[in-house]
């Protein structure tokens, strides 16, 4: 398989062939103001954060496999890396 951001630990699928980048922090990005009541002063900025979203079949050159659960003999579930990547 190839390294695209569908094959990407950072990738959280969206809906079939977008996604959102995770391999940083959310982009704050402006949504709008809030006009607060006559004479109350300035208007308030609404601002929320967002992953980039991004398609799954590019890639960017900060790929990283996947984690996977793995069940271990004494129930303890530890995280390995995928093995669907290339070396």
């Amino acid at each position: 398989m190839r390294n695209t951001c569908k094959t990407c630990g950072a990738f959280n699928a969206l809906n079939r062939s977008i996604g959102e980048c995770r391999s940083r922090s959310p982009m704050p990005i402006l949504l709008g103001h809030v006009q607060p009541p006559s004479g109350m002063g300035q208007s308030q900025p609404i601002v929320q954060g967002f992953f980039p979203p991004v398609r799954d079949d590019i890639w960017c050159g900060e790929w990283r496999p996947r984690l996977q659960s793995v069940p271990v003999p004494n129930g303890i579930v530890s995280l390995s890396k995928g093995q669907d990547h290339e070396q």
